[in-house]
């Protein structure tokens, strides 16, 4: 495939949502290595992270699973994923600012950057399901049935190496995700598109803030996965409305959704090394002083707006030193 081919496939809706899913992640990190001295002041004293860490996760993986083409799906690219996991979380942060890489093995975050394990992880799994020929949908069912119980039997000492707690948490996501690509949903919305708006909504209102469900992991899924739905039916709209307009604010925010969906494996490689020169434990301090945290709201879509453009143009750099193998691209 030609690399215009490529960027004719590229539908902007998918890199929005990932582009949103991005700055979730960086606001949701921000309390946590950023604004405070401490990194566990960070979950007690952010109003924001509790919000966003409600669909962050389970839109970016979502996303990364209705990408994926099933039918021609092909585990040998995938492998690239493993070289930002090793290269720059256990290389650079272990080995070089922190001096430990048996401790970051042994971090069930690995710092950071157990993402690019676990959604190497789900793409081997997908290899299988598609191998041995299950059923897409009875296939997800069962991985996920076996992720739960070999966690359950799994020495804590493992879970941890394995990153397991994250791989069975949202391997639903990631699932759902391939299974609307698969139902071609994308056509679908046309056709129902009220039902897919309030059903979902309705949904997920009812579960996520409804305190006595919220802990039953199968019914914040379901609340989860319907939210994913009507993000993609929002944002699929959207595009649609605004289709054959021209506008500055339309051109601003297509670049800007553009630059980071396109880039979010090396905005998230590189943003929790951007962190550790753009800590400001004063703003933290000044905000909980003043009983002002709800600024957060407003600094950190700013700030997590600067720090992926300064992720965004740190790899161009390292593209143009011929150093953009780093993260398996």
């Amino acid at each position: 495939m030609t690399a215009q081919q490529s960027k004719k496939q590229r539908l902007f809706y998918i890199d929005a949502l990932r582009a949103l899913a991005m700055l979730m992640v960086i606001m949701e990190h921000l309390p946590l290595f950023c604004y405070f001295e401490k990194y566990n002041m960070g979950f007690s004293h952010s109003y924001l992270r509790p919000i966003v860490c409600l669909i962050e996760l389970p839109l970016f993986m979502a996303i990364s699973g209705y990408v994926c083409k099933y039918d021609s799906f092909k585990l040998s690219p995938k492998w690239k994923l493993l070289i930002p996991f090793f290269v720059i979380g256990m290389f650079f942060n272990a080995c070089i600012l922190v001096g430990n890489p048996l401790g970051f093995l042994a971090n069930p975050k690995k710092w950071g950057y157990w993402f690019f394990w676990a959604i190497f992880v789900f793409f081997v799994l997908l290899y299988l399901i598609r191998r041995v020929r299950l059923n897409l949908y009875l296939g997800s069912i069962i991985v996920w049935g076996l992720l739960l119980v070999i966690g359950h039997y799994l020495p804590s000492e493992w879970r941890d190496y394995l990153s397991w707690g994250d791989i069975e948490l949202l391997w639903p996501y990631f699932a759902w995700g391939v299974i609307l690509k698969r139902l071609d949903f994308e056509k679908h919305i046309h056709n129902k598109r009220l039902f897919y708006i309030f059903t979902p909504l309705l949904i997920g209102i009812l579960l996520i803030f409804c305190k006595r469900v919220t802990h039953i992991m199968a019914l914040s899924i379901i609340a989860k996965m319907s939210l994913i739905v009507l993000l993609i039916v929002l944002f699929h709209d959207l595009e649609n409305l605004f289709k054959g307009k021209s506008s500055k604010f339309k051109t601003i925010i297509k670049k800007v959704g553009t630059d980071i969906g396109t880039n979010t494996l090396q905005i998230y490689a590189l943003h929790f090394i951007v962190f550790r020169y753009t800590r400001t434990p004063s703003l933290g301090n000044f905000l909980l002083d003043r009983n002002m945290l709800w600024a957060e709201f407003i600094i950190s879509p700013v700030l997590a707006l600067l720090i992926a453009y300064i992720c965004i143009y740190a790899a161009k750099l390292l593209y143009k030193l011929h150093l953009g193998f780093i993260f398996g691209r």
